[in-house]
């Protein structure tokens, strides 16, 4: 899950994109995850939650992790886009 501050004012490319990433454990079909408060924070206002296979659920998470700012996201997004996480 990729965390947003509130809105800067700014768009593409200036704006600041993301400053967090949170990551969940393996969630199976009809399971759910959920976080706690102290792992969201405050400053938190929307989010993107990203699916990828088991398999490549620890690659995607270390890169999504280094690629926090908006430029390094849309990296991020378009290798998961080009089916680079399975």
């Amino acid at each position: 899950m990729f965390l947003w501050p509130d809105y800067s004012g700014f768009c593409l490319p200036q704006s600041p994109g993301p400053f967090k990433v949170e990551c969940s454990g393996l969630i199976y079909p009809g399971s759910a995850w959920q976080w706690r408060s102290p792992q969201l924070p405050t400053t938190a206002m929307g989010g993107i939650i990203y699916s990828v296979p088991a398999e490549f659920a620890d690659q995607a998470c270390q890169e999504a992790a280094q690629n926090t700012g908006v430029m390094a996201w849309l990296q991020w997004e378009e290798k998961w886009r080009a089916g680079g996480y399975g």
